[in-house]
């Protein structure tokens, strides 16, 4: 047998090697395999520029993006794929993910494409969507990794801000909850609230200014801040309304 290596992956060279030496062996005539193969790449190259010409017609018309662009910006993470991150800087949003850099093309609504990535580009074309939870804010990715499995949903993880003992100090506090005084303390790094009569609730960050109750879905506790960063409202979101509480 024949066998001839390259240094580089999807080269045609060994394959054309190896054919034109069986060629030679058993006195068949030659064929100018180069030239077609050239034939063949330039086909491709031409499919490929036709396809990139056509993706905008599936593009929605009159679909602008649903949250303001720094608002994608964060890290998005799955326990099997690892970590996301996505940066917005000069207007534009990009994509980090296992070292390999690209930017995100708007499709429709919160829906990108990654753009072409000259270190690697792997991942140039494929689509990701933003999916926004009921209260507002972006919480996921979904995308394709691999076309043999289904989308993954890469969970977005909170901003560090949010386990920054300075940064949770001012909404630490008491607060007036109808009848009740609701107490936020800071302990380390996180928030707990204390309820009368009820056990204490660790304050899980969803974003900046939002927390879930440990251990409750559905429970929330939005705080809002004057000019100067200070707590001075808490918002407690719950299954059957949304109750506000002023901060003592």
């Amino acid at each position: 047998g024949v066998v001839a290596l390259t240094n580089l992956s999807a080269n045609p060279l060994g394959a054309l090697a190896v054919a034109n030496i069986y060629e030679r062996l058993l006195g068949l005539e030659q064929r100018d395999r180069s030239t077609e193969s050239l034939r063949e790449i330039a086909a491709v190259k031409a499919q490929v520029e036709q396809s990139k010409a056509a993706k905008n017609l599936t593009r929605r018309d009159n679909a602008p993006m649903l949250h303001p662009l720094g608002e994608y910006a964060g890290e998005y993470f799955d326990e099997g794929y690892g970590t996301i991150t996505i940066t917005e800087s000069a207007g534009a949003l990009k994509l980090l993910y296992n070292s390999i850099p690209g930017p995100l093309e708007h499709v429709h609504f919160d829906t990108f494409a990654i753009g072409k990535a000259e270190k690697d580009p792997v991942f140039e074309g494929t689509k990701l969507s933003f999916v926004t939870g009921v209260d507002g804010w972006v919480e996921s990715i979904r995308i394709s990794i691999d076309p043999t499995t289904d989308e993954v949903y890469f969970k977005r993880l909170p901003d560090k801000k949010l386990s920054d003992a300075a940064y949770l100090a001012p909404f630490a506090g008491e607060y007036a909850l109808g009848p009740q005084v609701v107490k936020i303390e800071l302990r380390g790094n996180a928030l707990v609230a204390s309820l009368p009569g009820q056990p204490e609730y660790e304050l899980i960050p969803n974003h900046l200014g939002s927390f879930s109750l440990k251990g409750l879905s559905g429970y929330d506790v939005v705080f809002k801040t004057d000019e100067a960063g200070k707590g001075t409202q808490a918002l407690f979101v719950q299954p059957n309304g949304t109750f506000p509480a002023t901060k003592n």
